[in-house]
């Protein structure tokens, strides 16, 4: 029976409206993915869990007379900033899930001075005017968990950016997903960022280069997410009521 055909017994002053929708079939709940990390290593070896993400900042304050500077002595504030969210459904079995990120550090030295300092940008080995360097290897390889889960750093629009991805099978998913629902060419999986917390841990002296040696603080910082993807298809349904224009 076609819609055109269906009629809802309706009474004045309400009418039959045909309204169009996207039907939540399935959802995945992520609660406190970390999504800034590093990999733990025994030795030299990965061993496919995550740690802080390691990052040695530039103490401030340098003079000749005082080349180890002023450390850090907290970090008051961690922003994540130019969020992108984005999403993919692969050959009907898994969803990717990606985010693209910067992370910000509001910064106070023991001279109590205050410094802000992006990451990855500020971090990188090939910024003249870098604050700080990675001590974990993201520079020189994404920092990767299992098969399905990396953190790695990308040129984009805006500079260097953090882009985390990682792989959810559909049989992770809250809901029945009807095989008919594959072949709907209006499926989607749509992601939301619900919250994002960090913390963050300031520990010893660390160096940047070799020439010259860079003094500096070593920082582990780490991000959370709580995560939530839907997917659905777009359906009309009917429904008695009354068109209100705002």
């Amino acid at each position: 029976m076609s819609e055109k055909q269906i009629q809802l017994p309706c009474e004045a002053p309400f009418e039959q409206l045909d309204i169009y929708v996207k039907r939540i079939l399935a959802k995945y709940q992520g609660l406190d993915e970390q999504i800034l990390f590093g990999e733990s290593k025994e030795g030299t070896t990965p061993i496919d869990i995550k740690e802080a993400l390691k990052v040695c900042v530039h103490n401030t304050g340098v003079t000749e007379n005082n080349y180890h500077g002023y450390s850090v002595k907290c970090i008051t504030d961690i922003k994540v900033v130019n969020l992108e969210a984005d999403e993919e459904i692969i050959c009907n079995h898994k969803v990717k899930l990606v985010l693209k990120f910067k992370v910000v550090l509001f910064v106070t030295f023991t001279n109590n001075c205050f410094g802000c300092i992006v990451l990855p940008d500020d971090a990188m080995s090939t910024n003249p005017d870098a604050k700080a360097c990675f001590i974990t290897d993201i520079e020189e390889r994404p920092q990767t968990i299992g098969n399905n889960e990396c953190l790695e750093i990308i040129d984009d629009v805006c500079g260097k950016m953090f882009k985390w991805i990682k792989s959810i099978p559909l049989s992770e998913f809250e809901g029945e997903i009807p095989s008919s629902a594959f072949t709907d060419p209006t499926l989607q999986t749509h992601l939301i960022v619900k919250s994002i917390t960090s913390d963050y841990d300031v520990l010893g002296e660390c160096t940047c280069g070799t020439s010259p040696v860079i003094y500096g603080t070593e920082v582990h910082i780490s991000v959370f997410a709580d995560l939530l993807d839907k997917l659905g298809i777009d359906q009309d349904i009917l429904i008695c009521g009354v068109p209100y224009d705002c």
